[in-house]
């Protein structure tokens, strides 16, 4: 993946918004497995994924929390539970 940064190849990726943590994965790189860049599909069972994905999302949520912060598009830009 850092070879694919460094080199541009990464551009040529197509990616996929993760539904929790609000990023950009590429769903294919070179030769390394969509199973390995999406966390989903590592997972054996996708309930159990997403059952921690969302607890993980508000464990960060309520530590985020505890900053006095009012900008909306810092808080907009944390994790987010999808409904």
């Amino acid at each position: 993946m850092i070879h694919a940064i460094l080199d541009g190849t990464i551009e040529e990726s197509e990616f996929e918004l993760d539904p929790y943590f609000g990023v950009k994965v590429p769903k294919n790189l070179n030769e390394i497995s969509e199973d390995l860049l999406i966390p989903a599909n590592a997972w054996k069972d996708k309930n159990e994924y997403d059952k921690i994905a969302k607890t993980l999302v508000g464990k960060f949520n309520e530590n985020f929390s505890k900053y006095n912060i009012d900008d909306v598009d810092i808080i907009n830009a944390g994790p987010r539970i999808k409904a």
